[in-house]
C-alpha cells in the first residue's frame, strides 16, 4: 500500500538524525528513478511519520549512510519536497548494514541485504502465497510469537494488523515482547489501537442504535437476531467517502447474492447532511438497514461506539 505524508512534515535535506551507534547505508539504482534526478529519498519512521534521513537523486540513483542508535522501521519516500512525497516500497528495517532496494514493480521496492530484511523479504513472500486469509493470520502470528525482536514488531505492527487481525489476538502477541520494545513509537501506537477496539473477533460485539430514513430509531442487535441472520456486516460509511462508494457495486452485488442465505447488512452513516444521505439511500437501491447517526462537533471519533469499534 502506498502512505502520503502530511505536508506539515519539514521539507529539509537531512543529515542523520540519530546520536553515535551503528552505522547503515540505504541505496538503490535503475531506470526509474532516472526521472526524479534532484529529488530526494526520505526515510520516515513508519507510525510517528518522522523523517530521520534522506538524499538527492542523481545518475539515476541515490545513497544514503548515517548512524543510529537502535533499528527503526522506517519507510521509504520520494518526492521534491515532504508536502509531495510518496511511499515507494514495503517498510523495512533500519539496522546496521548495507540495506538495498530491489525494485519489484515499476516504482515499488523491497529492502535487502541485512539479516532483518532478508527475513522479513523470505517471511512477507511465504505469506503472500498462502491461499486462505485466516491461514495467513495464522502463519503471522507464528512468526510474532518466534520474532520478540524489531523484525516481530514490524511484523505486527505493518503485517498482522493491516491484514486485518483481531486485536485481541494482536494484544496477546504484545505481552510476549520486552518491555523496551513496547515502549517503541510502532508498539505505542498499536497499544492505543488494540484499547480502542473493544469489539474484535473473538469478542462480543457492541450495540449501536440510529435513524432509518423513515425516521424509526433501529438498533444492531434488532438485525442480529433476526430470524435467519447468520452473519451481520457492519458497514461505518458516508456519502463523502469516495471509497465507500466505489465498494458499493460489490457490497450491493453481495447483498443479492447471500442475502436469502442468511447475510445481512447494517450501515451506519457518518453523514452531516441528512437529506442528502437519505437520497442517496433511495436513489442507489441500498435495500439493507441503513441508520444515522449524530455526530458530536470534535468528530465521529467521538462517538462511543465509533470509538469501540476502533474506526479511525
Amino acid at each position: 500500500m502506498r502512505h502520503f505524508v502530511p505536508a506539515l512534515v519539514a521539507a529539509a535535506v537531512m543529515v542523520a538524525s540519530c546520536s553515535e551507534g551503528f552505522r547503515y547505508t540505504v541505496s538503490g539504482s535503475g531506470p526509474f528513478f532516472s526521472r526524479y534526478e534532484g529529488d530526494y529519498v526520505y526515510l520516515v519512521t513508519n507510525h510517528e511519520w518522522r523523517v530521520i534521513d534522506s538524499a538527492m537523486v542523481g545518475n539515476s540513483s541515490f545513497h544514503i549512510e548515517g548512524e543510529c542508535d537502535s533499528a527503526e522501521i522506517v519507510y521509504a519516500y520520494l518526492g521534491k519536497d515532504m508536502s509531495s512525497a510518496t511511499n515507494i516500497g514495503n517498510p523495512f528495517i533500519l539496522e546496521e548494514g548495507d540495506v538495498r532496494a530491489v525494485e519489484k514493480s515499476e516504482g515499488w521496492y523491497g529492502f535487502t541485504g541485512t539479516p532483518s530484511n532478508d527475513r522479513l523479504a523470505d517471511i512477507f513472500a511465504e505469506f503472500r502465497s498462502i491461499a486462505d486469509d485466516r491461514a495467513k493470520l495464522d502463519f503471522l502470528a507464528g512468526e510474532i510469537s518466534r520474532h520478540h525482536d524489531i523484525l516481530g514488531v514490524s511484523l505486527l505492527c505493518d503485517y498482522y494488523i493491516l491484514s486485518g487481525g483481531s486485536s485481541i489476538t494482536a494484544a496477546r502477541l504484545m505481552e510476549g515482547f520486552p518491555e523496551e520494545l513496547r515502549q517503541t513509537p510502532s508498539m505505542l501506537f498499536l497499544e492505543q489501537l488494540v484499547s480502542r477496539a473493544k469489539t474484535d473477533v473473538d469478542g462480543k460485539y457492541m450495540d449501536i442504535e440510529g435513524e432509518s430514513v423513515d425516521g424509526a430509531v433501529i438498533d444492531l442487535a434488532s438485525v442480529v437476531d433476526r430470524d435467519g441472520a447468520m452473519y451481520v456486516l457492519l458497514d461505518f460509511w458516508a456519502t463523502w467517502c469516495g471509497a465507500c462508494r466505489e465498494s458499493l457495486p460489490d457490497l450491493k452485488s453481495a447483498y443479492s447474492e447471500y442475502r436469502g442465505k442468511g447475510f445481512d447488512v447494517y450501515a451506519v452513516s457518518f453523514d452531516g447532511d441528512r437529506e442528502q444521505w437519505s437520497d442517496f439511500v433511495h436513489e442507489n437501491g441500498l435495500g439493507w438497514t441503513n441508520v444515522i447517526i449524530d455526530i458530536p462537533a470534535s468528530g465521529f471519533r467521538d462517538v462511543p461506539e465509533v470509538a469501540a469499534y476502533g474506526v479511525n
